[in-house]
C-alpha cells in the first residue's frame, strides 16, 4: 500500500494490521504555498533551501522508518519547475491504500511540510503540501481528481477501520475531509481548494494522538475544517 510517503504509509499499514479555523495571517490565499511556508516557519521547522537535499531526506525516510527522528522538529521546502515535478515521483508521494498523486504541468509552485516522531510503540507523521496552479479551473480539476483517489483509499480502509467522510464549502473554501480510526490508531486526510490553490493534509497515528493534534492545530490556524470532524 502506498502512502503519503512510504513512512506515513508504513504507519497506515500498522494501523490496518492492528485492527485486522482562523484569519488569513499570511496574505494571498490562506491555504496557498506561502501560507504553509509561513506556518512551518512559525513552528520553527527546518527550512531546506536546496530541493535535492530535501529529496535526499525524503528518500532516507522511505528507506527506513527509524529515520522519522530526522523530522521531529518539522522540515519544509518550497518548490517550482523541475523540482516540483521531481517531488511527485512515485517513490516520494502517494495516497492511502494504493492511491497516488501525480504531477500536472499546470502546477506553478508548492510548499511541502513534514513532521513526525517515533517513541517505543508510538509513531506519528504528518505531511502537508500546498500547490498553486495556473488557473482556478486547473486547481479545481486537480482537487476533484485527488478526491476520487482519496475516496477509494478511505473506503478500502473501511474494511478494517471505522471511517467517516464529508465534503462541502465553508468560508469560500471547498473541502473533502476523511478519517479512518480505531481505539489505537488514526488516519486523517483533508483536501482543500481556495481559488488557484489546493492544500493537502495527510496524517497517521499509531498508539497515540500527536498527528491528530497537529492536524487540528493547522486547521485552526488556517480556519478550515479538520479531517477529525468528518
Amino acid at each position: 500500500m502506498k502512502g503519503f510517503t512510504k513512512i506515513v504509509s508504513a504507519l497506515m499499514a500498522s494501523a490496518m494490521l492492528i485492527s485486522a479555523a482562523g484569519c488569513n495571517l499570511f496574505g494571498g490565499s490562506k491555504i496557498g504555498p506561502s501560507a504553509l511556508a509561513n506556518y512551518a516557519k512559525g513552528q520553527d521547522a527546518d527550512f531546506y533551501d536546496d530541493a535535492d537535499d530535501f529529496f535526499d531526506l525524503v528518500d532516507d525516510l522511505n528507506g527506513d522508518a527509524d529515520n522519522i527522528k530526522k523530522i521531529k522538529n518539522g522540515v519544509y521546502v518550497t518548490l517550482e519547475g523541475k523540482d516540483l515535478k521531481s517531488f511527485f515521483k512515485a517513490s516520494r508521494i502517494g495516497g492511502t491504500a494504493g492511491s497516488s498523486f501525480s504531477y500536472d504541468k499546470s502546477m506553478v509552485s508548492g510548499t511541502v511540510y513534514y513532521i513526525g516522531a517515533k517513541k517505543n510503540d508510538k509513531q506519528w507523521a504528518l505531511m502537508s503540501f500546498s500547490l498553486e496552479f495556473e488557473t482556478e479551473e486547473d486547481a479545481e480539476d486537480y482537487f476533484d481528481d485527488s478526491i476520487d483517489q482519496c475516496e477509494t483509499g478511505i473506503r478500502q480502509l473501511g474494511l478494517s477501520l471505522d471511517t467517516d467522510e464529508d465534503d462541502g464549502e465553508e468560508n469560500g473554501i471547498s473541502y473533502y475531509i476523511a478519517n479512518a480510526t480505531s481505539s489505537s490508531q488514526g488516519i486523517y486526510e483533508g483536501i482543500y481548494r481556495d481559488g488557484k490553490n489546493v492544500l493537502f493534509l495527510l496524517a497517521a497515528d499509531v498508539g497515540g494522538k500527536d498527528a491528530s493534534k497537529t492536524i487540528e492545530a493547522i486547521c485552526e490556524e488556517f480556519g478550515i475544517i479538520s479531517p477529525k470532524d468528518a
